[in-house]
């Protein structure tokens, strides 16, 4: 699976997806508040585009200097929405997505 940010240029890794939101760690640093779009695919076979708002954002310590991670959450909350994250995190986890998926996804 990749995490793609569509709104800014800067590899990201994302350490965090659940049906609710997602963390990502970065080298740019995203404001609290900021608005973002992330394409999230899986293979050929699923691409979801989402809409996130910046929860929090801290320095990624004990990692290389200049990291940060950022919690975000989807900003759309409808059933057809969470019906597709969940779909998503189904198949990179194998399970329901009750809980928090922590798959490690580099983006592309």
């Amino acid at each position: 699976m990749t995490g793609q940010p569509l709104t800014f240029d800067s590899p990201v890794v994302v350490r965090d997806l659940s049906i609710g939101g997602f963390s990502i760690e970065t080298s740019i640093p995203l404001r609290p508040g900021e608005t973002h779009e992330f394409r999230f695919a899986l293979g050929d076979s699923i691409s979801i585009i989402v809409l996130a708002s910046v929860k929090h954002q801290r320095t990624a310590t004990g990692r290389v200097p200049g990291r940060y991670l950022i919690g975000l959450e989807f900003l759309d909350k409808s059933s057809e929405a969470k019906s597709g994250r969940s779909v998503l995190i189904k198949r990179i986890t194998g399970r329901p997505s009750k809980g928090r998926a922590r798959p490690v996804l580099t983006s592309a």
